[in-house]
């Protein structure tokens, strides 16, 4: 940690060193909180030996010893996880108000696929039934279900709140998995991809203790005090089989657990969230309104109104031609959304009905809940394009100030014409170049302005997912396999 003074030198104060692999992070008021995932390595022939520190991850401040992060006593393991992975997903809290150091930890074992942070809570969630791929087509079950895991942060407090369960997945792509979450006045909204025919309640597995040998066995996921047995979640809204490929939950915390308050569709509404054979993609949940994009052949957005929880509506919706994957609030009446044009031939193209093509910036007025408009775009490239920020969402740098609006993103382009192409929308063009593109938002006018691109001093076709752009007032900085180029804006 470093002291930044308005005069003088930096400063460093703390120096921490801590086991396993950082998933996320923020800091909350003098508190900073990371996920940690970890996994235990036991090198010792001799059993008994083993203690439960050693299956768990370690810290060292300023140099010192290492010691073990987190008590045994503050670990919960949940039966019913499908995932047979030993790993640990360690919650931090590190106390930034003096330079006297502080911390506490918790632990989750056994392997956890998301997270989502509000500045209230932390929850985990992990899948009930494992997925798998045949080829580029993700493959699950007919009825799966998600169980969330919620933690009341309070300084460096972290308390276990209670467990629910969601009908549904959280889909195959770890990119868009945190925003399928969002918190609005203490209750918890999930947007999970669904197949038909999963009319049933799901029960939470009962809370066990696994011995570790040698140590404290890890808790089962229930209070420190003794509390009634989990019962089974059953839905609240009776719902019927409209087939829907997205499906809303509502969460609250109620007597340990999270209850199931709230969902689309369901009887009184039941307009689906998408269309026959459309996935979800893009979803943002900002206040009381959630954003949720699927897609086949165009790509119909969905305004939500998630003011009232029991009762959760659709306000409007807006079908344009692609996709957007990605969705990001200018301010209260416009997103901005980054994904895929689409073209159809008539025919079953990528087997959603269309084509993907060039890279689409979408401009979308929100402004008229009920009637959204896509009110400017811009197409990158031609088919083949990619930009980072459709494989990971910290690949895209977006800067408001005084108004002003300037986004960098890196792209890798595709417009090389081939011998093989035939002029259909199904021809996929050669690779171009790498560089990070640029462009300004008017708020006012509601349009985009194309500023010239920062190239790449990578000539040949590379994988950019781990690729970055840095606006810093006038200039704009694009890192690239460990090689920083600059530029004015």
């Amino acid at each position: 940690m470093v002291n930044a003074p308005a005069t003088g030198s930096l400063k460093q104060t703390r120096h921490i060193k801590l086991g396993g692999h950082l998933i996320g992070s923020r800091r909350i008021g003098a508190t900073l909180y990371m996920v940690l995932r970890s996994y235990p390595q036991v090198m010792t022939a001799n059993s008994s030996a083993v203690k439960a520190t050693d299956y768990l991850p370690t810290i060292s401040v300023d140099g010192a010893a290492e010691q073990a992060l987190v008590d045994p006593a503050s670990c919960l393991l949940q039966s019913g996880n499908a995932s047979s992975s030993a790993d640990v997903i360690t919650l931090v809290a590190i106390g930034l108000a003096t330079d006297k150091h502080t911390h506490a930890a918790r632990c989750f074992t056994g392997g956890t696929e998301a997270f989502y942070m509000s500045e209230q809570n932390i929850y985990l969630a992990t899948t009930r039934t494992s997925y798998s791929m045949s080829g580029t087509v993700p493959f699950y079950a007919a009825s799966t279900s998600i169980d969330i895991h919620k933690f009341a942060l309070q300084g460096l407090n972290m308390a276990y709140r209670g467990s629910g369960n969601v009908k549904g997945h959280l889909g195959f792509d770890q990119n868009r998995k945190s925003f399928r979450m969002g918190e609005f006045n203490g209750s918890l909204h999930v947007i999970t991809e669904t197949r038909t025919n999963w009319f049933f309640p799901v029960i939470l597995p009962t809370p066990v203790a696994i011995p570790i040998a040698g140590g404290a066995p890890i808790p089962p996921i229930a209070s420190t005090t003794p509390v009634a047995p989990i019962t089974p979640i059953a839905p609240i809204i009776t719902t019927d089989n409209t087939e829907s490929p997205g499906k809303l939950s509502v969460l609250q915390e109620k007597q340990g657990t999270l209850s199931l308050v709230g969902e689309l569709p369901n009887v009184k509404r039941p307009e689906p969230l998408g269309k026959p054979g459309e996935r979800l993609y893009a979803s943002r949940f900002l206040g009381n309104k959630g954003y949720l994009v699927t897609y086949r052949l165009i790509d119909p957005l969905y305004i939500l109104d998630l003011s009232e929880p029991t009762d959760p509506k659709i306000l409007g919706s807006l079908e344009v031609s692609g996709y957007s994957d990605y969705l990001f609030p200018l301010n209260d009446g416009l997103l901005l959304g980054v994904g895929k044009d689409a073209i159809s031939d008539g025919l079953s193209g990528d087997g959603r009905m269309g084509w993907y093509q060039g890279v689409k910036v979408a401009l979308i007025d929100v402004s008229q809940s009920s009637k959204p408009l896509e009110v400017d775009r811009l197409i990158i490239g031609k088919r083949g394009t990619d930009a980072t920020v459709l494989q990971d969402h910290h690949g895209i740098a977006i800067q408001i100030l005084n108004g002003q609006v300037k986004v960098a993103m890196p792209v890798k382009v595709h417009q090389t014409p081939t011998s093989y192409m035939n002029g259909g929308p199904s021809d996929y063009y050669g690779f171009s170049w790498n560089e990070t593109y640029k462009f300004e938002v008017n708020l006012s006018q509601k349009k985009f302005t194309v500023r010239k691109s920062l190239p790449s001093s990578l000539k040949s076709e590379r994988w950019i997912g781990n690729d970055r752009a840095v606006i810093y007032m006038d200039q704009v900085h694009y890192y690239q396999d460990g090689i920083w180029v600059s530029g004015s804006w």
